[in-house]
C-alpha cells in the first residue's frame, strides 16, 4: 500500500476515510496555512472549516447516511471531533495522549455489543509505536518494544471479539497511516543557517514544508531555496511545477513552494530539540519510498484467507472497499479511490 503525499498523520487519516488526495480534501500538512481565512491550522485545531469542504464523506458519515440503524464509533481518529458534511460519528472518543489502549478496546467492544443501537462501524486510531519512533529512531529498542506492545494488542482484540461471539462476522483492517526513516542529527539541516528567512513564512513539519513568501519576493525566496538546495539534501517546486504523481498543486494550502527533503535528511526552520549522536524517527518523504510504505492487513469473512497481495494500491482505494463491505454504493460516494485495484482481496 502507498499512503498520500506528503507522508504525514493528519492528511493521511484523512485520505484514508475519505478516499481522496490531499489537494482534494484540504488537509496538506499536520500545520497548514490558509491564505483565504489567514490562519493557522495545527493538530490541535478545532473547528469544521478545516475538515469539511462540502465534498469529502468521511466513512463514518456515509455509514450513517444510508439508513438510521446505522452508527458509528470513531475513537481518536482525526478529525472525528468535527460536524462534517452535516453529522458527526453516533459513538466517539476525542484524542487523549497516553491512553489506556486495551480499555479503548473494550469501549469498541461495549459500543458494538450495545442491545440498542449498536455500532456496525469501529475506526481507531492509536498513536504508538508512532510517537516511541519518533524520538528515538525506527531502529531502536524502545521502539521494538512498541512494536511488540502493538502485536500483544492485536491479540487482544482478537480475543475480546471471540468471546463477544463478534469475531466470525467480523471484518478487520489493521493498518497504518505512513512508514518511518531514520535520520541522523549530522543530516538535521536548519533552514535559518542557509538562507535569509525573513523574506518567508514557514508552514508544515520537516521533511514537507510550505513556503509562504512576503509580497514581492516570490522569485527572490525562490531563488535562494533553489541554490541552498544544491548541497543540502532537499528540492523546491514552485507549487505549480511539483511532481504529478504526488497530487500536491491544487488547493489554497499548498503555498508558493513546497521544500521536500531527501530520505534520511530533515530540513526545518529549528532543530534545537535534537542532540548530537540522536536518531530520530521521521516520515513525510515521497510516498514512494519503501521507508514511507504502511503496513496493510485485512481479515473476516469479506476476505479471501491465507492471501498475499502483491498489487500495489494507495490508500485512498480503501475508501471505496469499505463502502463495499459496508454495503454502500460506492458510485453514489465519488473519491479519488478506484475499486478495481483492491477488489481481488475480497471474497
Amino acid at each position: 500500500m502507498i499512503s498520500t503525499f506528503p507522508t504525514k498523520t493528519f492528511p493521511n487519516h484523512f485520505s484514508i476515510v475519505t478516499g481522496y488526495y490531499q489537494e482534494t480534501h484540504g488537509i496538506v500538512n499536520n500545520v497548514m496555512f490558509d491564505p483565504i481565512s489567514n490562519e493557522t491550522f495545527t493538530m490541535s485545531s478545532k473547528g469544521n472549516k478545516w475538515w469539511d469542504n462540502g465534498l469529502s464523506i468521511p466513512i463514518w458519515v456515509a455509514n450513517q447516511m444510508v439508513k438510521n440503524d446505522r452508527f458509528s464509533y470513531v475513537s481518536m481518529w482525526p478529525g472525528s471531533w468535527e460536524e462534517i458534511y452535516g453529522r458527526k460519528p453516533h459513538y466517539s472518543e476525542p484524542y487523549v495522549r497516553n491512553s489506556n489502549f486495551e480499555q479503548r478496546i473494550e469501549k469498541m467492544i461495549a459500543e458494538l455489543s450495545r442491545k440498542q443501537q449498536p455500532a456496525n462501524l469501529a475506526v481507531m486510531y492509536f498513536d504508538e509505536p508512532d510517537q516511541t519512533a519518533h524520538h528515538y529512531g525506527p531502529f531502536a529498542n524502545e521502539t521494538r518494544g512498541k512494536i511488540k506492545i502493538a502485536d500483544n494488542l492485536v491479540g487482544f482484540l482478537i480475543e475480546r471479539l471471540k468471546t463477544a461471539n463478534l469475531l466470525n462476522k467480523a471484518n478487520i483492517i489493521i493498518l497504518s497511516d505512513h512508514g518511518m526513516a531514520e535520520v541522523k542529527f549530522e543530516n538535521m539541516i536548519d533552514l535559518n543557517k542557509i538562507v535569509d528567512t525573513r523574506f518567508f513564512r514557514v508552514f508544515g513539519s520537516a521533511p514537507v514544508l510550505n513556503i509562504l513568501a512576503n509580497e514581492g519576493k516570490k522569485e527572490l525566496v525562490y531563488q535562494m531555496l533553489k541554490k541552498a538546495s544544491i548541497k543540502n539534501h532537499f528540492n523546491v517546486y514552485k507549487r505549480e511545477e511539483v511532481p504529478h504523481e504526488y497530487h500536491y498543486r491544487n488547493h489554497r494550502r499548498i503555498l508558493d513552494f513546497v521544500v521536500e527533503a531527501n530520505e534520511g535528511y530533515f530540513v526545518d526552520t529549528g532543530i534545537e530539540k535534537w542532540f548530537c549522536g540522536q536518531k530520530a524517527g521521521v516520515h513525510g518523504y515521497n510516498n514512494k519510498l519503501l521507508s514511507m510504505r504502511p503496513l496493510f492487513l485485512a481479515s473476516g469473512p469479506a476476505f479471501k484467507k491465507n492471501f498475499v497481495y502483491d498489487r500495489l494500491f494507495e490508500n485512498i482505494d480503501l475508501y471505496p472497499l469499505m463502502c463495499k463491505i459496508l454495503d454502500l454504493n460506492y458510485a453514489e460516494l465519488p473519491s479519488n479511490g478506484t475499486f478495481d485495484k483492491v477488489e481481488a482481496i475480497l471474497n
